[in-house]
């Protein structure tokens, strides 16, 4: 399978969203297709993943403010708290903008066994860069994001670090190796790496791709399976750092139930989830086989459902046809990544520097105000003085442990660790009582790999109802945190804390210390007070 990818190539569907797929020769320039090509019954078809932007939203200035300029005002803002002497707000707006400058939007593409992930992925960026084949399965996460010129790294535990029964670590140190885009199947897919013997940890594709460039990455996860499989246990960890999810479900069948559970794990881990609908062109009764999933959905919650056809969107890009694209289904996911998933934390991102920006503001004001204060009002000083040493008594209780928030914090962890062990104790005695009625009504023995089987499967379907719990406790415990945090909070009176100028009497500088030899009348009178020293200590 070839993966070569024209580092130069332009993107040619979706309004510069991908490229072509296939070889370096089968690029062609960008031909302006995209979302405003898809017809009116397509995107009537799909039901939206978020209610519609209000007025207030759309004028909102963190939703039109682009990103360059917000790193413009960081910086500036940035100076100013550096002229300002305010070294903890100068920290706080350098971590803002690393923060901007690194605007990453994890999408983690789910699903069982063969329901084309990987060429769903493929089809999205137009390049072959996921390994697909009937015989080729993904066993290692592979995130695809952007980049100016082509390229792939796998990241790996070194053999001779931290191992146990030949096996490395968590804690073990990573490596990020740089590998050819066309071999990436050799350590990706469980034909090239069976059993993860190259212990990698995850791989990385950088394409250049419009789609990609305001920082969506796009994550094919192993297949899971089933919910009571193994890998369904880091499908789920992964969840909880996405900021969206697609479950990936071909049309050959409705949804079975460990993919409703899947999808009820992911709509309590992660905000943004959506459906998709895959291999329509194979199965004529696709439109029915997305009736019924719907009404699944409906019993979840609101949540949308792309129907497409990757193998269409491939074609389509390769023939440069717009109608063929617009029938792959592809324009409304497009439309979805970019709007619902992408603007949304671009959103959130430029919503939280503007709150960075403005505390720091109002915290440069007060140091402003506060010295023109001093200079007016002089007579204000030992007020102002006061109210400061009041502030700085309130704020040590703050940070003591004995503080509301320090109490409630270690009490509600000391009960989520109790009750996670008591959940999981709980789960894990249901399992082993009905194993060992399994093992009293008959002889094991014949059926030995099936009870063993089985019992991994009911005790991985255990950790992940645990797991996920987990999740939704500890958040639940951040949010009583915060309330505690707001209801506590205090002002700090108006008064610059960084300077003293003006409030203690001036002290002379001590004169330098000159070094050398002592000379003699220092000698003389070293040995004088010496020998009084004595003479008092004798007399006493």
């Amino acid at each position: 399978m070839s993966t070569q990818v024209n580092p130069v190539a332009a993107d040619s569907i979706d309004a510069g969203d991908v490229g072509v797929a296939g070889s370096a020769a089968s690029h062609t320039p960008d031909s302006g297709l995209g979302e405003a090509t898809v017809p009116r019954r397509s995107l009537t078809a799909v039901k939206p993943a978020t209610k519609p932007r209000t007025a207030a939203a759309q004028a909102s200035p963190t939703a039109i403010v682009p990103r360059p300029q917000l790193l413009k005002l960081v910086e500036q803002t940035g100076r100013f708290a550096t002229v300002t002497g305010r070294t903890d707000l100068v920290q706080r707006l350098v971590a803002t903008r690393a923060r901007l400058q690194d605007p990453n939007v994890r999408v983690v593409v789910v699903g069982e066994f063969k329901q084309g992930k990987s060429k769903l992925i493929n089809a999205l960026v137009n390049a072959p860069v996921c390994p697909i084949d009937d015989d080729i399965a993904t066993s290692v996460p592979t995130a695809v994001g952007y980049g100016e010129q082509p390229g792939a790294w796998v990241m790996t535990r070194p053999e001779g670090a931290d191992q146990t029964r030949g096996k490395p670590q968590p804690g073990a140190p990573v490596v990020r190796n740089v590998v050819d885009l066309d071999q990436l199947a050799d350590y990706v897919s469980e034909k090239g790496n069976p059993g993860n013997e190259r212990h990698i940890v995850a791989a990385e594709v950088a394409l250049p791709r419009e789609l990609l460039k305001d920082g969506l990455r796009l994550v094919d996860s192993p297949g899971v399976g089933n919910l009571d499989s193994t890998q369904a246990l880091a499908t789920l960890s992964a969840l909880s750092t996405a900021d969206a999810v697609l479950l990936v479900s071909d049309a050959s069948q409705e949804y079975t139930d460990p993919e409703v559970q899947l999808l009820k794990h992911a709509m309590r881990i992660c905000p943004n989830v959506a459906a998709v609908l895959a291999k329509t062109d194979l199965y004529p009764e696709w439109r029915s086989i997305q009736h019924i999933d719907q009404g699944h959905l409906k019993q979840i919650g609101d949540l949308p459902i792309f129907a497409v056809s990757s193998d269409l969107r491939l074609l389509a890009a390769q023939q440069q046809d717009r109608e063929l694209n617009s029938e792959s289904g592809f324009p409304a996911l497009v439309t979805h990544l970019r709007r619902d998933v992408v603007e949304r934390a671009e959103l959130l991102g430029a919503r939280s520097a503007v709150h960075d920006m403005s505390f720091a503001v109002e915290q440069m004001t007060v140091t402003v105000r506060t010295e023109l204060n001093a200079i007016l009002h002089p007579e204000d000083t030992p007020r102002m003085i006061a109210q400061l040493e009041d502030a700085k008594q309130k704020a040590d209780d703050f940070r003591s442990v004995s503080a509301r928030w320090q109490v409630a914090l270690a009490d509600g962890m000391a009960d989520l660790i109790s009750d996670m062990e008591h959940d999981l104790r709980d789960r894990l005695r249901r399992v082993q009582r009905e194993a060992e009625e399994s093992i009293d009504d008959g002889d094991p023995g014949p059926i030995w790999d099936q009870i063993t089987e089985w019992i991994d499967q009911r005790v991985a379907a255990a950790i992940s109802e645990t797991f996920v719990w987990t999740e939704e406790r500890s958040t639940w415990l951040v949010e009583e945190i915060a309330e505690l945090f707001l209801a506590d909070e205090r002002e700090l009176p108006v008064i610059e804390v960084s300077s003293v100028d003006g409030l203690l009497d001036p002290v002379d500088e001590l004169p330098d210390f000159e070094e050398g030899h002592l000379g003699a009348v220092e000698k003389i009178y070293i040995g004088v007070r010496g020998s009084r020293s004595r003479c008092w200590q004798g007399c006493w």
